[in-house]
């Protein structure tokens, strides 16, 4: 995950929260960690990954696609799955070697 767009995220909430350290309670914390949860779970598949499984997810997906030109693209199913798991953008952004 992006460190900026999660920063970005908890300014936004923190902002458009009212809560301050005159009124601040657990409850607050519990509203908060559930904010955050579901604001996680609506980024795209493919922001939610380190860069280091990007790394990996990349290095797999350029595997199969070298595979593919070998067999005739007998891989071309398990590469089209993972362009609709992580969007078809992680593959052509700055592709990783093999």
């Amino acid at each position: 995950m992006d460190a900026d767009k999660l920063n970005e995220a908890a300014v936004e909430y923190r902002n458009s929260s009212n809560v301050s350290t005159e009124n601040f309670c657990l409850t607050d914390i519990e509203d908060a960690f559930e904010a955050c949860a579901q604001w996680l779970m609506q980024q795209p598949l493919s922001d939610r990954l380190t860069d280091e499984e990007k790394e990996r997810i990349k290095a797999k997906y350029n595997e199969l696609k070298s595979l593919n030109s070998i067999t005739n693209d007998m891989f071309a199913d398990d590469t089209a799955i993972l362009e609709w798991l992580f969007g078809k953008e992680l593959f052509t952004n700055q592709p990783t070697e093999v």
